[in-house]
């Protein structure tokens, strides 16, 4: 009768709208991403308007090299890991592998006629590579070969270069904080220009999305722990420096990335309407300024770390292992060379000093950085040069065995002072100011149930993110079961 059908079609259609929407669900997330599906992924605490979720799984290239160099530390892992940079493995574009190989600007002709030749971080590393012949990538694949190289270093005969722990830091930190870094902030460039010449708002968020996923990876979920993505390092260096005091919202506490966060939400937001290039002109000056500080703080604190001379936990002279000489001074050296062609746009001098205590070229066995040569380098002139602030850079935390070590002094390494010296005109932290500054953005909509509950019970999540977001497939499904129940 209609009575005994009508229980049973209500049921059949509720299974079918949860089958439904279940079967969607599977559909966008296996759909392969060019960037121009209108899917909302959440990376990080950020989601996107666009499908980039194939992007993001750059990291995943990236942490599979690391894995194949540290898992049969020899030839055979270091050619596996020279296969993936190459070849690529993860991350697909439409018709082929996306390689890190290519990931640098000018390595492919934009489709719409958007160059990168006016882009200030490319200037800086073309700039200095032109004055030095260091390339991050020609050294990554220099460490990646085990070969001596007349412009990048002696990676077979000199006895630190040729060291596993010091070829696997100087490829993996080239790698994810070079490479990938410079190539991200190029996707942001692109955003911007996009914008400007009128070519879309769809576009241009495009590529605002893909910077964002470049950055932060697919791995990522917010503290750093995780990641295998450029984010990863300003969370890393944050509490060596004291400027991990952000509430980020999505269990991240540095004050980099939570502006880089904000900056790229509040760029979507400017993107939806015309007439805003000034306003995110300024906002760039703020993100190209904060993106030298992770690269900063590694070069300073690897300076004091391989200097026996401090006051830092010294590592015996043929130490292997992570702290060990060889892989100290491989972070040394990936840092300080990421660091350089800001650096040298500032001061030539002091770059040209730096380069002499940390050059691989004339790595002597037993050479040592020494601190009280590298540290004046960094003094509140020459970072107010590179458009920071001293505060943006921070200071040691003074003896503190879970941030720094027990012995490390914060006279050392103090926050300097600010002068009166202006910042350049295409980076600046003064910048980073305004209400877009004051919001909190991070949302833990459209994450894994279990990323979005570990950022939840993490110490730097807010009381938003605690509360868990509705998908809409779920919210549909229970608006049809509310009202079938209801009849």
């Amino acid at each position: 009768s209609a009575d005994i059908m009508l229980p049973a079609m209500r049921s059949a259609a509720v299974v079918g709208i949860l089958l439904l929407s279940l079967c969607c669900c599977s559909l966008v997330s296996a759909e392969e991403s060019d960037g121009t599906a209108k899917v909302e992924v959440n990376i990080a605490g950020y989601k996107t308007k666009h499908d980039v979720t194939e992007h993001s799984f750059i990291d995943k290239d990236a942490r599979d090299i690391q894995n194949a160099m540290r898992a049969p530390r020899t030839a055979a892992g270091f050619a596996e890991a020279l296969k993936i940079y190459n070849d690529g493995k993860n991350s697909r574009t439409i018709t082929k592998a996306r390689t890190i190989a290519e990931f640098w600007p000018g390595a492919h002709v934009n489709s719409v006629g958007l160059d990168h030749l006016d882009q200030p971080f490319w200037k800086m590393f073309k700039d200095y590579q032109t004055s030095t012949s260091f390339d991050p990538h020609l050294g990554a694949v220099a460490a990646m070969k085990g070969e001596d190289s007349d412009t990048q270093g002696n990676y077979e005969t000199n006895r630190v270069a040729k060291h596993v722990d010091f070829r696997e830091q100087v490829i993996k930190k080239n790698i994810k904080f070079q490479i990938v870094m410079v190539y991200a902030l190029h996707e942001l460039e692109i955003a911007i220009e996009a914008y400007v010449e009128a070519k879309g708002s769809e576009l241009a968020q495009t590529y605002l999305d893909v910077w964002w996923a470049f950055y932060a990876g697919s791995i990522e979920t917010g503290n750093g722990v995780d990641g295998y993505g450029p984010y990863t390092l300003a969370e890393r260096r944050s509490k060596f420096f004291g400027t991990g005091t952000a509430v980020i919202g999505n269990g991240g506490v540095s004050k980099v990335n939570d502006i880089l966060l904000k900056a790229t939400v509040e760029i979507s937001r400017l993107m939806s309407t015309a007439g805003n290039a000034p306003a995110m002109n300024n906002i760039m000056k703020c993100v190209r300024a904060q993106l030298k500080i992770p690269l900063i703080q590694g070069c300073v604190m690897y300076a004091y770390k391989t200097d026996p001379a401090t006051e830092y936990e010294p590592g015996a002279d043929t130490q292997e292992g992570y702290n060990g000489e060889f892989a100290r001074k491989g972070e040394l050296w990936s840092f300080c060379s990421g660091v350089l062609p800001f650096l040298h746009a500032a001061s030539p001098a002091a770059a040209s000093t730096l380069l002499g205590e940390v050059n691989i070229k004339t790595l002597a066995d037993t050479s040592k950085a020494k601190w009280s040569i590298i540290r004046p380098l960094f003094s509140a002139e020459n970072l107010n040069k590179m458009g920071l602030k001293c505060a943006d850079v921070g200071g040691f935390v003074d003896k503190n065995a879970a941030m720094t070590s027990a012995t490390t002094l914060n006279s050392d390494f103090p926050v300097c002072t600010d002068t009166a010296q202006a910042a350049p005109a295409d980076a600046d932290s003064a910048q980073c100011a305004g209400d877009w500054m004051l919001k909190q953005v991070a949302t833990t909509e459209g994450m894994t149930p279990a990323a979005a509950a570990a950022i939840a019970a993490s110490p730097g999540a807010s009381a938003a993110v605690r509360r868990p977001a509705a998908t809409l497939p779920a919210m549909l499904a229970g608006v049809i079961i509310a009202g079938l129940i209801a009849r």
